[in-house]
């Protein structure tokens, strides 16, 4: 990019309208087995500020604590309640989530993502109605490296006029704790504290804003398979944009995609593209 700016906020709403029309793009798959592995991460005791408190959608003012009778071979998740009454959840366990966290998915109009400011940007967007009202974690934002808040500021200086109603970038995004809306179709990475906002599978893009965020990303374990987008400016240090250039140019395990490079539509005067893909 020539400067900086919220473009890897906006590269990821275009992202998140084309996953509104994917009918398989949402958080129902692997949820339980994910509740599971919540479970055994309290249970271990040995992640700081893991709660083991689960929430759920018809009660969300309520919380459920994770119980030691918890039986991972069996996949049997026990609650225990406030008032001493225990609970055996199995799968798909849609209505529990994780506190903190947004739920699967929700029922009630209140807490829905609203379709008309999707539709206003992209038009021509199939979106699947159901998927306004479910969570998604596939596609994840890699925030700033100053952390969360700069993140989100520099979104939220992004504005969409619909009808009479103003919508900020951050809001659309619908990022858990951005919105008002209780369901999040993109999840969060905070570079600043090397922290993903939920407990969820792994997911399928990232959109990395910023050269650390992007390097931070490739050389990550868990995201080897994971397609990653990394939106960088030219006016930064000399230094920092030659360590991303040594990341990106063709190598022993990457070489140049020019297949897919055909398929981008040209792109504006001042902005440059460069795609890898992984040798076969």
């Amino acid at each position: 990019m020539p400067c900086d700016s919220a473009a890897a906020g906006l590269v990821t709403l275009g992202a998140m309208i084309s996953d509104l029309g994917d009918p398989l793009a949402n958080a129902h798959d692997g949820h339980y087995d994910g509740l599971l592995r919540y479970a055994r991460i309290f249970l271990e005791g040995k992640t700081p500020g893991v709660s083991g408190r689960l929430r759920l959608t018809t009660r969300p003012h309520t919380t459920y604590q994770i119980s030691s009778a918890t039986d991972f071979k069996a996949k049997k998740l026990v609650l225990k309640c406030r008032d001493g009454v225990i609970w055996t959840i199995s799968q798909p366990a849609l209505d529990f989530y994780v506190d903190g966290e947004p739920p699967p998915q929700w029922k009630t109009d209140a807490g829905l993502l609203g379709e008309d400011p999707y539709r206003r940007i992209l038009p021509e967007a199939d979106i699947v109605s159901q998927n306004l009202g479910r969570s998604y974690a596939g596609l994840c934002l890699a925030g700033r490296v100053a952390g969360e808040q700069a993140s989100r500021k520099i979104c939220s200086d992004i504005r969409f006029l619909s009808d009479t109603r103003v919508y900020g970038l951050d809001e659309l995004l619908s990022i858990h704790g951005w919105s008002s809306s209780m369901i999040s179709r993109v999840s969060f990475f905070n570079c600043r504290t090397k922290q993903l906002d939920r407990c969820s599978a792994l997911p399928s893009l990232v959109v990395a804003d910023g050269d650390q965020p992007f390097l931070h990303a490739i050389h990550k374990t868990e995201w080897k398979q994971t397609d990653i987008i990394g939106v960088i400016h030219r006016t930064m240090e000399r230094d920092r944009l030659e360590a991303i250039g040594a990341e990106v140019i063709p190598n022993q395990w990457y070489t140049d995609d020019f297949e897919m490079l055909c398929e981008v539509p040209p792109v504006v005067r001042g902005i440059s593209i460069s795609i890898r893909r992984r040798r076969s």
